[in-house]
């Protein structure tokens, strides 16, 4: 069994100084991350889904052993709830496509009240 250890999330410039150097650019903080863990949890991509270039851009930053595990678009989850979102589970997808071998799980994190919904879940 592998196990990839990482954060929610890397660009957090609060923790300049602690984690990152002092004087670390923005731009480089996931260069650096990646340095220290071999996985993170894309939190933006719940609010608005990434081009297939910034992906690619991800990818470029880190070593082909590091994993990125992004979480599922709120308009699937929250919003879509499941339902009829094929087409976007797809582009999801597609655009993920550009990480290769760095693309880890998607997060699928539900509202509190949806209830199990075993079709839909499918």
């Amino acid at each position: 069994m592998n196990f990839h250890v990482g954060t929610s999330g890397h660009s957090y410039p609060e923790w300049k100084g602690s984690f990152y150097p002092a004087k670390l650019p923005a731009k480089q903080m996931l260069s650096f991350y990646a340095t220290q863990f071999g996985t993170v949890e894309v939190n933006g991509t719940f609010y608005r889904a990434p081009t297939a270039d910034t992906v690619a851009g991800w990818a470029k930053e880190v070593p082909a052993h590091f994993r990125f595990a992004v979480k599922a678009p709120q308009t699937i989850t929250h919003i879509g709830r499941l339902a009829n979102c094929d087409a976007a589970v797809k582009s999801l997808l597609d655009v993920c496509a550009a990480l290769k071998g760095r693309q880890g799980p998607f997060l699928f994190q539900l509202p509190p009240n949806f209830k199990k919904d075993a079709g839909r879940l499918r």
